[in-house]
């Protein structure tokens, strides 16, 4: 109920893209920055215009348009979990966000298709860029060039340069890793038409 309060949540009502698989995305919203349409008539009492704070002021959060899930060529039955927002100040373009899990191990060619599918997502007619966000896999060396042959902006590398080690690592960081591996940022978010201010790595905690 907490969660449920605060935060719009994708399959919130429905499990089925949980069935039969050991990993499933999902996207939560907060309801500080983000509205359903259906939200805002039930605050505003109108038809979606308002904010719910009072009568004339236009919406200031980002409007929730649609969401849906596009099947990803994988191994592992990977998708990308989009959710399509409309900016009040910009009307017309959809800004979206895809959700992702690329495939793991050694299906870099698997990664680089999926990733030149997720491009192309961000690019399609009515889309003015969005946000790729996930785990990305990026074990391989030629994982690294992915982003720039797309020419998608990586935020981290935007923000903090190209590090190394455990600053920035997303992966491995606090446990005894086998077979040489080393912790690593194989988690990413990556924009395109958008420009990065704030990123950095949260610690295990509560929500």
């Amino acid at each position: 109920p907490r969660v449920r309060s605060r935060f719009l949540t994708s399959d919130a009502e429905d499990d089925t893209a949980f069935k039969g698989l050991p990993f499933a995305t999902m996207t939560l919203l907060s309801n500080e920055r983000f509205v359903s349409p259906l939200l805002a008539e039930k605050k505003d009492g109108s038809d979606g215009k308002g904010d719910g704070e009072g009568e004339g002021k236009r919406v200031s959060k980002m409007m929730l348009h649609s969401a849906f899930r596009m099947t990803l060529p994988s191994r592992y039955d990977r998708d990308a979990l989009c959710v399509n927002l409309h900016d009040p100040s910009t009307p017309g373009n959809a800004i979206r966000l895809l959700n992702v899990h690329l495939d793991s191990l050694d299906s870099y060619f698997r990664r680089a298709f999926q990733v030149h599918l997720l491009d192309r997502l961000l690019r399609e007619g009515g889309c003015s860029g969005g946000v790729i966000a996930g785990d990305f896999n990026a074990i391989d060396p030629n994982d690294r060039t992915l982003v720039e042959k797309h020419e998608l902006v990586d935020a981290w590398v935007k923000l903090h340069g190209r590090t190394t080690g455990c600053d920035g690592a997303t992966w491995g960081v606090g446990v005894e890793l086998e077979n040489g591996l080393k912790p690593g940022r194989l988690d990413k978010v990556v924009v395109l038409g958008l420009e990065p201010v704030d990123i950095e790595v949260l610690q295990p905690g509560r929500i």
